[in-house]
């Protein structure tokens, strides 16, 4: 089951990123389009503090940390 936040359209796209997020390649095989997006830095920061992810935060903590894994 793809992730619940996931929204497939002509321009695919995180409904928990504040703004515009259009996922990369690998994180939508990786995460939004497979039952591991619980692995997703996004998906797990926005359960943490329940707060919608910003462009600035994904930049400096996440995806460091996702493609460092």
């Amino acid at each position: 089951m793809p992730c619940p936040y996931f929204l497939e359209a002509r321009c695919n796209q995180c409904l928990i990123f504040k703004g515009l997020f259009v996922p990369s390649i690998f994180e939508e095989k990786s995460y939004c389009r497979s039952e591991n997006h619980e692995a997703c830095g996004v998906f797990r920061e926005y359960h943490r503090s329940a707060l919608k992810v910003s462009k600035e935060q994904y930049l400096t903590e996440i995806e460091a940390e996702q493609y460092s894994a």
